[in-house]
Order: C-alpha cells, then structure tokens, then sequence
C-alpha cells in the first residue's frame, strides 16, 4: 500500500481520520497496520502488537526520528521486554499509548515540525 502520492514542497503527511478498523492518512483510508512519519507512510507487515519484535521497529528506527509514537490499537498495552529494551538502547523518545492518542499526538508534534514516526495498530470493535 505504499503511497505512490508526491508531496509539494511543504506537504506532510497527516493523520486526516481516524475510525474502527482504518485511518486515513491525507484522505486516503488505510485498513491495516501501517507506518506514518512526514514524509513517508507505508503499510506494517505486523499484526499484533503482543508479538512486535525489535527487528520489526527497526522499521521505525531507520526512519531516523526524534520520538516513535506506538499507536497499540483499542486499549493501551505495555511491550514486551526485548522491545522495550530495544526502544531504551536506541536513545529515541518514544511515547506508547492508544491508537486514538497516538493520531492525535502524531497530528500535533507533525504541525510542530518534529520529526516524529508512528505506528500504528488498528482500532477495534468493541463488543
């Protein structure tokens, strides 16, 4: 799914909606996984984030930004231990929270000019 799109010059991508199941990154709706920095959104080849290992945020870490948002999907959930590990090794920021929170707060520090990177799970229906 990786956005064949040009940005102008002073375009970024932004998180434009969120919802169960998809968020839309510049009024293009994705339904899966994905990766979304200014410059650069692309489908995540991960499913869950129980299981997120550190060769999969390398993805995010060769991005080479200055905080890593975890959008973890409905609820927040902690990582596991060689993840957490590799986020502390890496000297990043790095902030892991809801998938709503982590849209909002990639919105914000995006329009504040931060160079920052997202991943993101997607939301659930909750029963």
């Amino acid at each position: 799914m990786k956005f064949n799109e040009e940005l102008s010059s002073g375009q970024y991508y932004s998180i434009t909606a969120y919802d169960i199941g998809c968020v839309e990154i510049n009024n293009k709706i994705i339904s899966s996984t994905c990766i979304v920095s200014p410059n650069y959104a692309d489908k995540w080849e991960v499913n869950d984030f129980q299981t997120l290992s550190a060769e999969q945020i390398m993805e995010l870490i060769a991005l080479k930004p200055e905080i890593i948002l975890l959008g973890t999907g409905t609820k927040h959930m902690l990582p596991n231990e060689p993840l957490l590990k590799t986020l502390v090794n890496t000297h990043i920021g790095f902030e892991i929270m809801n998938t709503t929170a982590a849209c909002r707060t990639y919105n914000i520090l995006m329009n504040e000019g931060r160079n920052v990177v997202a991943g993101l799970f997607m939301i659930e229906q909750q029963a």
